[in-house]
C-alpha cells in the first residue's frame, strides 16, 4: 500500500510538472526560431555590406596600379644614371600618394631604390695599369712591402713613383699618397703618415679608387685612426664628422661597401644634430635596400629569366620588414612578352592610403546603416581570429588583391552578433526561466517533505551498491590469479611471486572492507568494544605506514614521515588506533588525484599526542565538514557522483577516537588539500582519576 502510494504520488507530480514543462519548452522553441532568423538575416546583410566595401577597394587598387604602367617608360639613356633614375623614382612616389618606398631592379641585376645605388657603377681602371715605368716603380714598392718587410726600401719606391707623375694624373697622386701614408703608418712615423693623408684630401676630391671607394673616404678613415694613436680627441672628433658629412652628402654604391662605411660614419662622429639624423635615415635606406635583396629580388632571379619570372611570382606580396607587415607590389617596366628579359619597377602600397582615404571615399557610395563602421584590418596568419577585439560582425579577405588585409565589420559601440539580439534574447529567456521557477516553488513543498527518507534511502542503497562493487574487485583479482596459479601457465617465479603478492594484498584490501563493515554493524547496534591498555603510539603508527607502504609506492605517493624519535604511551587499542590511521590513508589516497603527497606527523602536544595525515588532494568546502564523519556519507565528485568507497572510513575513525576519549580536528582548503589530526590523551603518571562510565556508554572493555 505504501509503494501503490508513493507510485501514485509520484506519478501525479510527473503529470503536473509535464503540464508545466511542455507549453513553456514550446514558447521558448517558437521564440528561438525566431530570434535565430533575425540573427541570420542580420549576419547576411552585414555580409553582404562587407563584401561589397571589399570588391570596391580591390577594384580601385586594381584601377590605380594600372594607370601606374603608363609611367614605367623609362628612357634607356637614363639607365647608366643614378642621379636621373633616382629623380624619376622620387617623381614616381610624389605623383601618387598611394605608393611608397618605389624601386627599379635592373635586368643585370643593379638595384636603385631612394638617392641609393646597388651594383649599377662599373669597378674603375687601375690608373697606373697604362703608365709601365710608375707601374714597375709601384710593383716594386709592394714587394718590398709586403715581401720583403723593408718598409723604409719601400717608402723610397713609393715616393720615386710619385715624383714620376705629372700634377694633372690625380689618380694615380692619389693612390700613391695613399700607399706612402700607409708605410709611414707602419714605420710609427704618425705625423708623417697624417701630413701623406691630408694631401690625399687635397689630391684625391671626388676621385673614385679601383675598388670603388673614395679616396675621400679613404684618407679621413686613415686620418681617424692617426689621431687616435696620438691622443688628439679635438682633431679626432673634427675628423669624425667630416667624414660622416662626406659619407651622407656623396653616397655610393652599395655593391662597394657604401653601408658599411655609413655605419663606421656614424659611429665616430658625435650624435645628434641635421646631419646625424640625415646619416640616421640612409642607415634606413640601406637596410630597405638590403631587405629588397632579400626578399624581393632573390625571387625575381637573374635578368634572362626575368621576364619568365614576372609570370610566375604574384604582383603584390604581404611581406614582413623589421617586425612590422609591409605591402609590394611589381611590375615590368619594359617589354612584357613571357620569356623576355625585362626591368623590374617594384613599390610599397601604403596601408594606411587603403585603411583611409581609400576607404573612406568608398564609404560615401555605401549605406552602414546606425551604430555601423567598417574597417580594413590585418590579419596576423593569414586569418582573423575569435579573440579580435571588438569582434567583427562581419570580415571579408582581401586576398589575393591584398595580400595580409581583411576588410571588417563592427558595431560602433564594440557590440557582438550576440549582443545585438540580446534584448529578445533576454525577454524570451525571462519567460522560460519564471515559467521554469513557477513550476519548481510548486514541486518544492512535496520534494521537501521526502527529502529525508529519500536521502537516507539512497545512502543505504549507494552504501550495498559500493560495498557490493569494493567486494566484487579484490575476489576478481583473487579468483583469477588463483585459477591461473593453479593452471600451472605460469612457470616463471619471479611472476608467480608477484601473483602471490597481488592475491595477498587483494585479500588484505578484502579483510579491510570486511572489517569495516562489521565495525560499524557493530557500532550502530551499540556493542562494539575496545581492548584498551597503554601502548606505544609510534609503533602503532609505524605499523600502519608499514602496511601502506607498497601501497603508497605503487601509485607514486611522496611520503614525508615527521614521527617522533622514541615511544609515545597512551592508553590505547592497538588494533583500533591502526585501522584508524590506515583509514585516513585510504581517505588521502582516495581524493589526492595527481597530486600524489602524504606528510605523516606524530608529535606531543601538552598532555596529549597529536597524529595528523596532510595531502594536497581534492580538499572539501566548509559545508561539507559537518558531515563526513556521518556513517554512508561521501563527497560529491566534479561530476557530481559519490566518490569511490564506502563511506563508512570516517564514520568509525571518530567512533574510534570518540572512544580513547580523543578528539579529531580538520582543516581544509578545497583545490589545496586536508589536514586530519588525531589528538588522543597521554597515559597519566601520577593518581588517575578515569571518568565514571565512560568506557560502559563507549562500549569499551577495560
Amino acid at each position: 500500500m505504501r509503494g501503490a502510494a508513493r507510485g501514485a504520488a509520484s506519478a501525479s507530480l510527473l503529470a503536473t510538472f509535464l503540464l508545466i514543462l511542455l507549453p513553456g519548452l514550446a514558447l521558448g522553441y517558437v521564440g528561438l526560431r525566431a530570434l535565430a532568423e533575425r540573427e541570420h538575416s542580420l549576419r547576411t546583410n552585414y555580409t553582404a555590406t562587407t563584401v561589397l566595401v571589399r570588391d570596391r577597394l580591390a577594384a580601385e587598387l586594381t584601377r590605380l596600379e594600372s594607370d601606374l604602367d603608363s609611367d614605367l617608360s623609362l628612357p634607356e639613356r637614363n639607365l647608366e644614371d643614378p642621379a636621373a633614375v633616382s629623380r624619376w623614382l622620387t617623381t614616381l612616389r610624389d605623383r601618387r600618394p598611394w605608393l611608397d618606398q618605389p624601386f627599379l631592379i635592373r635586368m643585370d641585376g643593379a638595384l636603385a631604390v631612394g638617392g641609393l645605388v646597388d651594383g649599377w657603377s662599373r669597378r674603375r681602371p687601375d690608373p697606373i695599369a697604362g703608365l709601365p715605368r710608375l707601374a714597375a716603380a709601384v710593383q716594386a714598392a709592394e714587394a718590398a712591402e709586403f715581401q720583403q718587410g723593408d718598409l723604409e726600401e719601400a717608402l723610397r719606391r713609393y715616393r720615386h713613383g710619385l715624383a714620376l707623375t705629372t700634377p694633372s694624373a690625380s689618380e694615380a697622386r692619389a693612390l700613391l699618397l695613399t700607399r706612402i701614408g700607409r708605410t709611414q703608418f707602419k714605420l710609427r712615423r704618425l705625423e708623417a703618415g697624417i701630413e701623406a693623408y691630408r694631401s690625399v684630401l687635397d689630391q684625391g676630391a671626388g676621385i673614385i679608387a679601383p675598388n670603388g671607394l673614395p679616396y675621400t673616404v679613404i684618407a679621413l678613415l686613415q686620418l681617424g685612426d692617426g689621431f687616435d694613436a696620438l691622443d688628439l680627441g679635438q682633431e679626432r672628433a673634427q675628423c669624425g664628422r667630416q667624414l660622416l658629412q662626406y659619407v651622407v652628402e656623396h653616397p655610393w654604391d652599395l655593391q662597394d661597401g657604401y653601408g658599411h662605411y655609413l655605419a663606421r660614419a656614424r659611429r665616430s662622429a658625435p650624435a645628434g644634430g641635421p646631419l646625424a639624423e640625415r646619416a640616421r635615415t640612409l642607415a634606413e635606406e640601406v637596410a630597405v635596400a638590403e631587405w629588397i635583396r632579400e626578399r624581393i629580388q632573390s625571387r625575381l632571379g637573374p635578368g634572362p629569366e626575368r621576364g619568365s619570372a614576372l609570370t610566375r611570382v604574384p604582383t603584390r606580396w604581404a611581406l614582413e620588414r623589421g617586425g612590422q607587415p609591409v605591402l609590394v607590389g611589381t611590375r615590368p617596366a619594359g617589354p612584357r612578352s613571357p620569356g623576355t628579359p625585362t626591368d623590374t619597377v617594384g613599390y610599397e602600397i601604403r596601408t594606411d592610403y587603403i585603411r583611409g582615404l581609400m576607404l573612406s571615399d568608398i564609404l560615401k557610395t555605401v549605406d552602414l546603416g546606425g551604430q555601423l563602421r567598417i574597417a580594413v584590418v590585418p590579419a596576423p596568419g593569414g586569418a582573423l581570429t575569435a579573440t579580435t577585439t571588438p569582434i567583427p560582425l562581419a570580415v571579408a579577405d582581401l586576398n589575393p588583391v591584398v595580400p595580409g588585409l581583411h576588410v571588417a565589420l563592427f558595431h560602433e559601440g564594440g557590440r557582438s552578433m550576440d549582443q545585438l539580439v540580446a534584448r529578445e534574447r533576454w525577454a524570451y529567456g525571462t519567460l522560460i526561466v519564471g515559467m521554469v521557477a513557477v513550476m519548481l516553488v510548486g514541486v518544492a513543498f512535496t520534494l521537501r517533505a521526502s527529502a529525508r527518507a529519500t536521502e537516507l534511502s539512497r545512502l543505504k542503497s549507494e552504501f550495498v551498491s559500493s560495498v557490493s562493487h569494493e567486494l566484487k574487485t579484490p575476489l576478481a583479482l583473487i579468483r583469477l590469479f588463483g585459477e591461473t596459479l593453479e593452471s600451472g601457465i605460469v612457470r616463471d617465479e619471479p611472476r608467480r611471486q608477484e601473483y602471490y603478492r597481488i592475491i595477498r594484498r587483494e585479500s588484505e584490501r578484502l579483510t579491510h572492507l570486511i572489517d569495516n563493515v562489521l565495525d560499524i554493524g557493530r557500532i550502530d547496534a551499540g556493542t562494539k568494544q575496545y581492548s584498551i591498555r597503554p601502548g606505544d603510539l609510534t609503533g602503532a603508527v609505524h605499523e600502519a605506514l608499514a602496511a601502506y607502504r607498497p601501497m603508497f609506492d605503487r601509485l607514486g605517493f611522496q611520503i614525508v614521515p615527521r614521527i617522533h624519535d622514541g615511544p609515545i604511551q597512551i592508553p590505547m587499542d592497538r588494533d583500533a588506533i591502526v585501522r584508524a590511521i590506515i583509514n585516513l590513508f585510504q581517505n588521502a589516497i582516495k581524493y589526492s588525484g595527481d597530486r600524489r603527497y602524504l606528510a605523516l606527523s606524530v608529535e606531543v602536544r601538552g598532555d596529549a599526542a597529536a597524529i595528523s595525515v596532510e595531502d594536497h588532494g581534492a580538499g572539501m568546502a566548509r559545508s561539507e565538514l559537518a558531515r563526513i564523519f556521518d556513517p554512508y556519507y561521501r563527497i560529491a565528485t566534479k561530476q557530481h557522483t559519490p566518490s569511490p568507497g564506502s563511506g563508512l572510513g570516517l564514520a568509525i575513525v571518530r567512533h574510534t577516537i570518540d572512544a580513547h576519549g580523543g578528539r579529531i580536528d580538520v582543516n581544509s582548503v578545497v583545490g589545496e588539500g586536508s589536514v586530519f589530526t588525531l589528538m588522543l590523551p597521554l597515559v597519566q603518571t601520577g593518581p588517575a582519576t578515569a571518568p565514571a562510565a565512560a568506557p560502559e556508554a563507549a562500549g569499551v572493555r577495560p
